[in-house]
């Protein structure tokens, strides 16, 4: 009995020092086969107390079946034998007459029983157990004077005992055991002395058969590329074997009703430390101008080395991102995708965190997440690829490396080269099939390098975009784009989170003002939204003007949204333009540029001759308003420049744009 106590001690230190294992061999569905065999090293009530602790043969047949990750159900046949001599004399009160020299018992029985694994180390794996079974004995004793008796009984046994197992491989391992079976029989030895039940003390190694892997592990991550077509290019042809472009629906005429499936578009964002310093400077600013800035989506930050320029998105509500108890929400899935601009997608590899999808779910339960990931380089996909993400709990990050593909997307895109100029998209669908949930997560991150157009006043530019734009993009080899006009894009928040996307509204034009807003109070938002927009534009152009090159500095000042197939301006369209008529008369040394869009929705020469009515029908209003037509000209928007994001609100797409240019006049 000390050296089975011994033994267990010494399973339990042992355990301490173990590593990890093969995950399958103890999950659950796994199913095992043991050949065991060992000694009885006493414990019978007749051994205690009149002999020497003598080891008796043993054997057992088993089977192990997980039911559950760790958790086994287990089976067992079992033999073995005990005996022992006694010297001098040795009676029993139920053999008063008799001096016993010897006895000798052989045994059989099933037990029936649970284990349950520790997490491996070390490839080692300690188990608990317990034990219930039954045994039939047959016992002889003998005696002085001839006497020869013989006995067989039934006893039950319960126990229990711990064991250790090494793995050779994925399908043997050796067992080491110890376990104490417990009887509710005085007879196993065959003499009753009245003072305590029998017992068995054993010690057994053995091989364990691994019949059935269990289920996988249930990794956090796991992502795959989608794989391009091969060639018979060999490898010539690798760079030129880049991922599938995205497909986009088809549809401005032919769909009118526009309906598609809407999630919030999340334009992309900085990492952790870079927002957190963007936030200081945004707040800095914000104090200064009463302007709330924090918290808004589609906002710009800077890469850590000054180098490019990321979108901020939008987070989750903050019932979602501050709760501490979601489990009491309705069901639902929320991503956010944090972007800092890169200069190598090698950065990708040292500093994963670059890219950070951030989930939160409500209900509490663990969530089997797929990701479809895409990165766009101006509209023209460089990866295609798809995650498993285990979410186990209410919120969790996940960084590059958990939902890209790396290796294939650095041999695709030549990963140690600077990237080239250039606007990249990163588009994240996350789905949680068994839940019919799902979450998108768009970002957007520039590289670019202000300095050209800038000059020595790159750094303050940038903090002007940075706390002001709403959006920013990298124009051909020289110019870059920012918008300061915030109304559009403010009013399809507004009209997302009043759920006011039926039918019928999507036919109508992007309402700049607030529902119920008319006459003078629309008039004077809408002014007050121009001069925002022209004010930041001139800041910014003076920056560009004073060290830069000005005329590589395009700002949208205003956006004008129509029904759907329809060129007419709205009273809301010409009220906007009668402020952009106003302010561009009050500035004589600024042009305007006329842009028109159409959704992607319908026949692509179609909309393309709607999109220049548009821009036409916005010309000729501002003709009318006396300003001098030398000064405005009409830009062609090409038709992947037309391509509305995913979840983005349809209407954001049948607009134009007035954007301020400064030739140097």
């Amino acid at each position: 009995m000390k050296s089975a106590a011994f033994f267990l001690l010494l399973l339990v230190l042992l355990s301490g020092v173990t590593d990890a294992q093969d995950y399958q061999r103890y999950s659950r569905s796994a199913i095992r086969l043991g050949l065991i065999s060992g000694v009885n090293i006493g414990g019978e009530e007749a051994t205690r107390k009149y002999a020497e602790y003598t080891p008796h043969p043993f054997g057992m047949f088993g089977m192990d079946y997980f039911v559950a990750n760790r958790f086994a159900l287990s089976g067992s046949l079992y033999a073995g034998t005990l005996s022992a001599n006694f010297s001098g004399r040795a009676q029993f009160p139920e053999f008063a007459q008799y001096i016993i020299s010897r006895y000798e018992t052989k045994y059989y029985g099933a037990m029936l029983g649970t284990a349950y694994a520790l997490p491996p180390f070390l490839g080692i794996t300690m188990l608990g157990r317990l034990h219930l079974g039954g045994m039939m004995h047959h016992t002889r004793v003998n005696g002085d004077n001839g006497f020869d008796n013989r006995i067989s009984k039934g006893a039950m046994l319960f126990g229990f005992g711990g064991a250790i197992d090494y793995h050779f491989n994925e399908a043997l391992s050796m067992t080491f055991a110890a376990d104490l079976l417990l009887s509710n029989s005085d007879y196993i030895d065959g003499l009753r002395s009245g003072e305590a039940n029998d017992a068995l003390a054993l010690i057994t190694v053995g091989l364990n058969f691994q019949l059935q892997p269990g289920e996988e592990e249930p990794v956090r991550a796991r992502a795959y590329a989608a794989r391009s077509r091969e060639t018979d290019g060999g490898e010539s042809d690798r760079a030129e074997r880049s991922a599938p472009a995205a497909e986009y629906q088809p549809t401005e005429r032919m769909n009118r009703t526009e309906s598609r499936s809407t999630f919030t578009a999340q334009p992309a964002a900085s990492s952790a430390e870079t927002e957190r310093a963007a936030d200081v400077d945004a707040d800095e600013n914000a104090e200064e101008s009463g302007e709330e800035v924090r918290g808004r989506p589609g906002r710009p930050a800077a890469a850590p080395d000054g180098s490019g320029l990321a979108l901020r998105t939008e987070a989750p509500p903050e019932q979602i991102t501050e709760s501490v108890d979601l489990e009491n929400l309705p069901l639902t899935l929320y991503t956010q995708l944090l972007l800092t601009p890169l200069r190598r997608l090698r950065d990708l590899e040292e500093r994963p965190d670059l890219f950070t999808l951030k989930v939160w779910q409500t209900g509490g339960d663990e969530m089997q997440l797929k990701s479809y990931v895409e990165i766009l380089r101006d509209g023209k996909a460089i990866y295609q690829g798809n995650a498993d993400l285990l979410l186990d709990g209410p919120r969790d990050a996940f960084t590059a490396d958990e939902f890209l593909d790396l290796p294939e997307l650095l041999l695709r895109n030549q990963g140690d080269a600077l990237l080239p100029r250039g606007n990249y998209v990163v588009r994240i669908s996350t789905v949680a099939w068994d839940q019919e949930l799902s979450s998108l997560a768009q970002g957007k991150f520039l590289n670019i390098d202000l300095r050209p157009i800038f000059g020595a006043q790159a750094d303050d530019a940038r903090e002007v975009i940075i706390t002001r734009a709403v959006d920013v993009a990298a124009e051909g080899s020289e110019e870059l784009l920012v918008n300061f006009f915030r109304a559009g894009r403010s009013a399809a928040e507004r009209e997302a989170e009043s759920g006011s996307k039926r039918a019928n509204r999507m036919r109508e034009p992007l309402p700049l003002a607030p529902i119920g807003t008319v006459g003078a109070r629309r008039d004077a938002l809408l002014a007050d939204e121009v001069q925002h927009s022209f004010t930041e534009a001139l800041k910014l152009q003076n920056l560009a003007g004073s060290s830069g090159r000005a005329e590589n500095l395009n700002v949208v000042v205003s956006e004008v949204y129509f029904p759907l197939d329809a060129e007419q301006l709205t009273a809301e369209a010409r009220s906007t333009l009668d402020n952009v008529a106003r302010h561009l008369n009050q500035h004589p040394e600024q042009f305007a540029e006329i842009r028109g869009y159409a959704n992607d929705i319908g026949d692509e020469t179609y909309n393309e001759m709607l999109a220049g009515k548009r821009a036409d029908r916005v010309l000729e209003y501002l003709v009318r308003q006396r300003m001098h037509a030398y000064r405005l000209s009409i830009s062609e928007v090409e038709p992947e420049d037309m391509v509305s994001g995913p979840g983005q609100d349809p209407r954001l797409g049948r607009r134009v744009e007035i954007v301020l240019k400064n030739r140097g006049m």
